[in-house]
């Protein structure tokens, strides 16, 4: 897939650590935080759907297909009307064996709405 064709194809939060993994369709990110009723008020945490993990296992809250997610650290882009930094393509806590290029962490700059299907839009340097 090219650039312009990476998506978002799933949404998920948890209200607290340990609880389940509750699919969204559509979510608010609150800028300088995350996810609206997310656990981690410090990011969001993203999966490519090419990874061999479970999303919902590996706890991450958005899943994208078309992108390698490590080419979006030190990034800005837009998830619908929403801005966000890559700031690491491994979290710092993780237990997990996901390949860098397949996980992301990112913080919120701007504040919007992002649905599922919604595209990555990368802000040009």
């Amino acid at each position: 897939m090219r650039e312009h064709e990476a998506r978002v194809i799933g949404i998920y939060t948890a209200h607290a650590a340990g609880k389940p993994m509750i699919p969204q369709y559509v979510i608010e990110a609150i800028a300088g935080k995350g996810l609206r009723g997310d656990r981690y008020t410090n990011g969001v945490s993203f999966i490519s759907s090419e990874s061999n993990r479970d999303p919902i296992r590996a706890r991450r809250n958005l899943v994208i297909e078309g992108i390698e997610l490590s080419s979006l650290v030190g990034r800005l882009f837009w998830i619908g009307d929403c801005l966000m930094a890559g700031t690491k393509s491994r979290d710092a806590c993780s237990k997990t064996s996901i390949e860098e290029k397949d996980e992301l962490r990112a913080i919120v700059l701007k504040k919007g709405e992002i649905r599922n299907g919604a595209k990555i839009r990368i802000v040009p340097n």
